[in-house]
C-alpha cells in the first residue's frame, strides 16, 4: 500500500475541527458576567448591611422600651417616698418629733426690711418713677409750644 500517501494517523482521524470563537466576544461575555458579579456583590453587602441595621435599631427599640418602663418605675418609687405619712412615719423611726415653741430658737436679723415697710418702700418707689405716658405728653405739648 505504498501509493505515496501516507496512512492516516489515530490524530488525523479523531480529530475535530475546533470551532474558532472570536477573542472579542468571549471578551465581551466575561466582560458582562464579570459585571453581573459585581453587581451581585454590592447587592449583597448593602442587603447584609440594611439587615443588621435593622436588627440593631430593633435592639436599640427594645431597649429604650425597656429604660422607659424602669424610669416610670422609678419615678413612682420616688412619689412613693415623697409622701408626706411616709416621711413622717420615716422621721419617728430615726428619732425625730415635731419641735415645741420652747425648743425653737430665733435669731434676730439686722436690717431687714418687715413686710409693711417694704410695701411702703415699693409705694414710694412708684410714685418717685415718672409716668412714661405723662412724660411723652409734656413732650408734646412742649414740642406744639403749648407748654411752660
Amino acid at each position: 500500500m505504498d501509493n505515496g500517501t501516507t496512512p492516516p494517523t489515530l490524530s488525523h482521524i479523531f480529530r475535530r475541527p475546533v470551532p474558532q470563537v472570536r477573542l472579542s466576544v468571549l471578551t465581551a461575555w466575561l466582560l458582562a458576567l464579570a459585571v453581573l458579579a459585581f453587581i451581585g456583590a454590592v447587592y449583597l453587602a448593602q442587603a447584609s448591611q440594611a439587615a443588621q441595621e435593622g436588627a440593631d435599631l430593633e435592639t436599640l427599640q427594645y431597649r429604650l422600651s425597656d429604660l422607659q418602663r424602669t424610669n416610670a418605675q422609678l419615678e413612682a418609687d420616688v412619689a412613693m417616698a415623697q409622701q408626706p405619712e411616709r416621711l413622717a412615719r420615716r422621721a419617728a423611726e430615726l428619732g425625730y418629733r415635731p419641735a415645741t415653741i420652747d425648743e425653737l430658737e430665733f435669731v434676730p436679723v439686722e436690717n431687714l426690711p418687715t413686710p409693711a415697710a417694704a410695701a411702703g418702700s415699693e409705694a414710694q418707689a412708684q410714685a418717685a418713677a415718672p409716668n412714661p405716658l405723662e412724660a411723652l405728653w409734656e413732650q408734646l405739648v412742649q414740642a406744639l409750644g403749648g407748654g411752660p
